[in-house]
C-alpha cells in the first residue's frame, strides 16, 4: 500500500493576503466614518455657538429700558436703532455687521478666532406696537460651506 504524503497545516500565501485585504477594507470603512462623526460634531458645536451668541444679544435686547421715566417722557433705547437697517452693535455703531469670537468678544474684521458675523435688525412698525428684532449669525462650515442661526423675537413696549 503505497502512503499519501502529508500534506503541511497552515494557510497559502494567497489566502492570508485575500484575509488581509477583507481586512484593510474594514478599516477603510471604519476610518471614513469616524471622519464624518468628527465634521458632523463640529457642524453640530459651531451651531450651538451661533444659537448662544444669538440668545446673549437677544437677552441684551431685553434688558434694554423702554419704560416711562417717572419725572420726564418714556426713555426708549430701542428707538435710535429701530430703522430697519442691520446693525453691528445695539447702539446703532460699526457698521451692518460685526465678527464675534466664541465668547461674544466683538472685532471689526474676521480672523479665524473671530468667525461669527452678528447682524441686528430693529422695526419700529408703530406707536402702540413691539419692536421687532432679527439677530442673524452667519459663520462658515470647516468645508466653507456658509450657516445662519436667525433668532426673531417682539420686544414690548411698555408705556
Amino acid at each position: 500500500m503505497k502512503q499519501m504524503p502529508q500534506r503541511d497545516s497552515g494557510f497559502t500565501l494567497l489566502e492570508v493576503l485575500i484575509a488581509l485585504l477583507i481586512g484593510m477594507i474594514g478599516l477603510m470603512g471604519t476610518v471614513a466614518i469616524q471622519q464624518t462623526v468628527l465634521n458632523s460634531t463640529q457642524s453640530a458645536n459651531d451651531a450651538q455657538i451661533a444659537m448662544r451668541l444669538a440668545q446673549q444679544t437677544a437677552e441684551e435686547m431685553q434688558v434694554r429700558v423702554t419704560t416711562p421715566s417717572a419725572v420726564s417722557a418714556p426713555i426708549d433705547f430701542l428707538a435710535p436703532i429701530a430703522d430697519g437697517v442691520p446693525h453691528a452693535f445695539l447702539d446703532g455703531s460699526g457698521g451692518t455687521s460685526t465678527f464675534l469670537n466664541v465668547q461674544g468678544i466683538p472685532s471689526a474684521t474676521q480672523t479665524p478666532q473671530n468667525r461669527f458675523q452678528r447682524s441686528i435688525t430693529v422695526t419700529n412698525p408703530g406707536a402702540n406696537l413691539p419692536y421687532l428684532i432679527v439677530i442673524v449669525v452667519r459663520y462658515s462650515l470647516q468645508t466653507g460651506q456658509p450657516r445662519q442661526i436667525q433668532l426673531d423675537l417682539e420686544r414690548r413696549k411698555n408705556w
